[in-house]
């Protein structure tokens, strides 16, 4: 579950089209690299990073945990603020790269457009929504893909059986 919400936020903060990019030249690429920043800025990735940081982390401990069984609770702690620490302090690097990403994959007049967007009441309740509705649809998505998953897997074993082939 955890794993899913990071990745499904991961991809959230990195998401853009692909099409409608255009060729710049690199000063044009270094303004579009600060619009891209700027928009990752406004849009709180950095903060919604470490909400993601926040819910893997406690993966990371059990796997600890499996690892060093007879860890302390007082050492287990101590790594858990370390670790948040360690991954705080390399987030601008992920941060630069995202930023590379929406260059890539944004003209300039987008990336205006998009901090246009977001600067608006209803680009701010998206920011501020975003996180919660890709939660709720994360969870929604797994418990529909069990029941669907096992549904498909039984009625995908019938017609296999029913077509003679065993499994």
């Amino acid at each position: 579950m955890i794993r899913a919400t990071a990745l499904t936020l991961t991809l959230f903060f990195a998401l853009a089209p692909t099409a409608g990019a255009e060729e710049t030249s690199p000063v044009a690429t270094d303004h579009r690299l600060a619009t891209a920043m700027e928009v990752l800025e406004v849009t709180n990735a950095k903060a919604n990073m470490l909400r993601v940081i926040d819910l893997m982390t406690p993966s990371v401990i059990n796997l600890i945990q499996r690892q060093h069984p007879n860890l302390d609770s007082k050492v287990l702690e101590e790594f858990q603020t370390a670790f948040r620490g360690e991954m705080s302090a390399d987030s601008d690097t992920l941060i630069k790269s995202m930023a590379q990403i929406y260059i890539k994959h944004f003209s300039d007049s987008d990336l205006q457009g998009i901090l246009q967007f977001y600067r608006t009441p209803t680009g701010k309740k998206l920011i501020t929504e975003m996180p919660v509705v890709i939660k709720e649809s994360t969870e929604l998505g797994m418990a529909w893909g069990q029941v669907a998953g096992q549904r498909a897997a039984e009625r995908a074993v019938a017609r296999l059986r029913k077509e003679g082939i065993k499994i």
